[in-house]
């Protein structure tokens, strides 16, 4: 058994009908961490499964193909002894590689929660969307949150709400490269705003514009960020997975 960095440019396809396949468990941030990585091709004379190597959060992902699901587990155990990482990320809901992990008791813990809607949303506010006029007004107030998550206002789509001139929540819905019918939100509120109730409402408002349009979204909070995980399950969504995180003994 060998591997080498991926050349298949259907990658994308094959990754997409994995996570099909599970039934999701991927956020705008965990697909990042493995679409935006190096993907490594494990082969013998034929092609048996592709796994993605993130600079730090290490393995995010092992894609074993339909045809050799019989030998999981000697994939399994040859990708872990890999020196090419120490951090590995992975979903809930892939169950196969969660199995493999406590078979190896390969300890890990809970990383973030993902979220999901399984209830018609109505939101009190009602946002504007950005324009390119507001661009300076919102990198303005909400720059350092939009670098930190990466959102690229020309490409997403973006709300913001606002009262008598002043900036109170920005929310952006970033489609997802591996269910192109779903979008991950995020969203913050300006400090003077917050515990007010805007948080949430931001959330519905969101929801509820991409469940107009039959499409399907998902969020996510770090484990130990109380006030967005409380903040989520105010605006009615709901926990559907975990991620977890573990480090290689």
């Amino acid at each position: 058994m060998k591997h080498q960095e991926c050349r298949n440019e259907d990658i994308i396809s094959i990754y997409r009908q994995y996570y099909q396949r599970i039934h999701g468990g991927i956020d705008g941030y965990y697909e990042k961490t493995i679409l935006d990585s190096p993907i490594y091709e494990i082969y013998t004379n034929v092609t048996l499964a592709y796994f993605s190597v993130h600079p730090t959060r290490g393995l995010t992902s092992l894609v074993v193909l339909p045809e050799h699901n019989e030998s999981y587990e000697t994939i399994f155990s040859y990708v872990i002894g890999l020196p090419l990482f120490t951090h590995i990320l992975f979903s809930e809901k892939d169950e196969q590689f969660v199995d493999q992990m406590k078979k190896n008791n390969i300890p890990y813990e809970i990383q973030a929660y993902n979220f999901e809607a399984n209830q018609k949303s109505v939101s009190s506010l009602r946002m504007n969307a950005v324009k390119n006029k507001d661009l300076d007004r919102i990198r303005k107030e909400f720059g350092e949150f939009i670098e930190y998550n990466q959102i690229s206002l020309e490409n997403k789509r973006a709300f913001y709400y606002a009262q008598d001139d002043k900036m109170i929540s920005f929310g952006a819905l970033e489609p997802l490269r591996l269910n192109e019918n779903r979008f991950c939100i995020s969203m913050v509120v300006s400090e003077a705003y917050r515990k007010k109730g805007y948080g949430s409402e931001t959330v519905k408002f969101l929801i509820e514009y991409l469940q107009s349009k039959n499409l399907e979204c998902n969020a996510r909070c770090y484990v130990h960020n109380e006030a967005s995980r409380k903040t989520l399950i105010k605006s009615g969504l709901v926990i559907s997975n975990v991620l977890y995180k573990a480090q290689k003994g």
